[in-house]
């Protein structure tokens, strides 16, 4: 997520839940306090099988909070983003490829362990298996977003060695 003019921002505490009204705590990240455009991400490393929404809890130095918008990512067996196959896994080449089961738009974003996004791009309109290039990437363990047009998410676990 981004973030501007949050000067009197304490904290971001990543919430997740299962039902969309209990909610639990998952992660609590620092806020940079600065004017400019501040850049966030986190990667749910425990996210669930089944359907999952999240939310930020946005704290300021005062201790007053507000919640941000909620984001619903769909778990296995909901949609089709879930049976979007990527490999090989490990990586050994150059590059991945994405195996899409339905004609559709489909956004992807590639997530180092930290969670900083380091590239991104589409597919559109095609099942047959499409190329992620992985040349310019370091060895180490990468998270994959695959998004589809109607929102749905799925994260895939991506190794290059």
């Amino acid at each position: 997520w981004t973030s501007i003019n949050e000067i009197q921002v304490n904290e971001y505490v990543v919430e997740r839940s299962l039902d969309n009204d209990e909610y639990d705590k998952i992660a609590q990240i620092a806020a940079h306090n600065q004017y400019e455009l501040a850049r966030y991400n986190y990667v749910d490393e425990d996210a669930y099988v089944s359907d999952c929404y999240y939310r930020l809890k946005i704290v300021d130095q005062d201790g007053s909070f507000n919640y941000s918008n909620i984001q619903y990512v769909a778990g296995k067996s909901n949609n089709q983003t879930n049976d979007i196959k990527i490999f090989p896994n490990p990586v050994h080449q150059n590059f991945v490829y994405v195996e899409i089961p339905q004609k559709g738009y489909y956004q992807y974003k590639i997530y180092n362990i930290s969670g900083a996004l380091i590239t991104e791009g589409v597919f559109e309109n095609s099942t047959e298996k499409q190329l992620i290039k992985m040349g310019s990437l370091e060895n180490g363990v990468y998270m994959v977003l695959v998004q589809d047009d109607s929102g749905y998410s799925m994260f895939h676990r991506l190794v290059k060695q």
